[in-house]
């Protein structure tokens, strides 16, 4: 996660990220106790866990992140387009049709 000069996290640049498109856009955050077996998606500072969920309603897609500079919601968007391309390609291509 982006921070400061002084160490804080800057969450202002996810309100940025929101208000570029209030109606489709949104950001959680979660802060908790870190724990022995810290998430991979998970910022750590001063003995907590801060997770950071962006979503996209329109995209219909969401991620995990860091930092704002992590966003990438289109990418991911053709990626789980593809997947699932290929998984109904294999199956009704592939001659695995139940």
């Amino acid at each position: 996660m982006k921070s400061d000069d002084n160490g804080k996290m800057d969450l202002n640049s996810f309100v940025d990220w929101v208000n570029e498109k209030p109606q489709t856009r949104s950001v959680s955050i979660e802060i908790k106790r870190q724990t022995l077996y810290p998430a991979t998606n998970a910022a750590t500072r001063a003995g907590s866990e801060v997770t950071v969920w962006v979503y996209d309603h329109v995209l219909e897609t969401g991620q995990f992140v860091k930092s704002v500079d992590e966003i990438d919601l289109e990418r991911r968007k053709e990626e789980k387009e593809r997947l699932l391309l290929q998984q109904l390609k294999k199956k009704y291509e592939g001659g695995d049709a139940a």
